[in-house]
């Protein structure tokens, strides 16, 4: 990977942290490959936590902590908050290779949204990428801050403003993901955890592309689309995705966000409009039906009648006909009925054959 060179005044201090040294020295020269060979950089390397100096911090200070498992993060934590009471910004990297679980819930519970960056570097490009990033970050404070006497007072503090961020983002009913330029997560709000079942512990378990079927060129025409995205578990839901990258003063690229909002109960809503106007279109359908009946009805009740009233009583026929004519009457009181359903929009279901739901007609003569 191919980054500019970074010069770095002497405000920022530099630490590496490694029982490995092996270690130190890959991390030093990579390093060594970004920052400009004029810059006043302090750089550091201790094997252990309770190495490091009280007092050699004055403004920014970067820690890159690779060998997680054989350190004592608990005085690393009491270490940064020191040095935070002070007015120190401290950003810090934790190499991931391998952690034991309880040290990763250790770091997720203990540090702020980018008050640490958390990777599996089995990409050395990806690496140099991010601590060119961060250290970055560090000048880019630097320099906004420096004509200042008091640059990290309380009113600047970044831990209140990065609080604030994910107070914010945890709160939002969309689910949020943030990633690098290669698309490695680095952060889920609470949303998305719980649309999709996953815990921030599983953050490097997520796979943008089984998550939503993401390709690299889906975005580049329509950066908001809807998806069929799937959980955790494999089961899938309607989703909307909005895309947007995330740039700097310079508009360099940083990273990208991703917006996901679950459609779920709007299709559904959708779905239900939907059956509801073609209910009611057969329902009108069938008030018209009913109208043009009621006609033709009328004039086999009327005829059956006048027959009837012709008959002898012994005649046999006499039963036949009296019965058209109550037949008649009850296909009328459903026309009636349908037609009432169909100006007023209001109706009953009952259980019909397998299951299935049909109009109870008579229901209306219950109000």
């Amino acid at each position: 990977m191919s980054l500019p060179n970074l010069h770095i005044n002497d405000s920022i201090a530099i630490t590496i942290v490694s029982a490995n040294k092996f270690f130190q020295a890959q991390s030093r020269e990579m390093l060594g490959s970004i920052i400009s060979e004029s810059s006043m950089a302090r750089i550091f390397q201790y094997s252990d936590i309770s190495e490091l100096p009280a007092d050699e911090y004055s403004k920014l200070a970067y820690f890159l902590i690779i060998d997680v498992n054989s350190l004592d993060l608990e005085k690393y934590f009491e270490y940064i908050r020191n040095l935070k009471s002070k007015n120190i910004l401290c950003l810090s990297m934790f190499l991931l290779k391998s952690i034991d679980k309880d040290k990763y819930e250790q770091i997720e519970s203990e540090l702020l949204i980018d008050d640490v960056m958390v990777y599996n570097p089995d990409d050395p490009d990806f690496l140099k990428y991010h601590l060119f990033r961060d250290l970055k970050i560090l000048l880019n404070f630097e320099s906004k801050y420096s004509h200042e006497e008091d640059h990290l007072d309380t009113t600047i503090n970044p831990d209140n403003k990065l609080l604030q961020l994910k107070v914010t983002l945890d709160n939002i009913t969309e689910g949020i993901l943030i990633t690098d330029i290669y698309n490695k997560i680095w952060y889920m709000n609470e949303a998305f955890g719980y649309y999709f079942g996953y815990t921030t512990n599983m953050i490097n378990e997520i796979d943008l592309n089984k998550v939503a079927c993401l390709t690299d060129d889906i975005f580049q025409a329509d950066p908001n689309r809807d998806v069929t995205a799937k959980r955790k578990d494999g089961s899938e839901f309607p989703c909307n995705i909005k895309f947007s990258e995330i740039l700097n003063d310079d508009f360099e690229l940083l990273g990208n966000i991703f917006v996901f909002a679950d459609l779920t109960e709007r299709v559904q809503a959708e779905e239900k409009r939907r059956e509801m106007a073609k209910a009611y279109g057969v329902i009108e359908m069938a008030g018209a039906a009913s109208h043009e009946i009621n006609q033709p009805l009328q004039a086999i009740s009327m005829i059956s009648e006048l027959l009837t009233m012709q008959t002898d009583n012994n005649d046999e026929n006499k039963k036949y006909l009296e019965n058209i004519h109550t037949q008649c009457q009850r296909i009328k009181e459903i026309t009636l009925n349908i037609q009432k359903i169909a100006k007023d929009g209001q109706y009953k279901t009952k259980n019909y054959l397998a299951g299935e739901q049909i109009v109870d007609i008579f229901s209306v003569n219950e109000n």
